[in-house]
């Protein structure tokens, strides 16, 4: 919702802003439609590692989340 309210703040406002946001969450939770990540096993996992290295390249983004290797 911070960050909804930051970039668009008047959209935020607006009577289709947070009150909806706030019901398509509702809904979502309601339908189960988020999933979990165990983030401690995807940040040592070396698939995800290579992943998300080649995606920081490509931003330019030289150093790793945890070192350089």
């Amino acid at each position: 919702m911070k960050i909804e309210r930051e970039y668009f703040p008047e959209f935020f406002e607006s009577d289709q802003g947070e009150i909806e946001l706030r019901k398509k969450f509702d809904d979502m939770v309601a339908r189960s439609q988020f999933c979990s990540i165990d983030t401690d096993k995807v940040l040592v996992d070396p698939v995800w590692k290579k992943l998300f290295r080649s995606k920081m390249r490509e931003k330019g983004q030289i150093q790793w989340l945890y070192g350089a290797d």
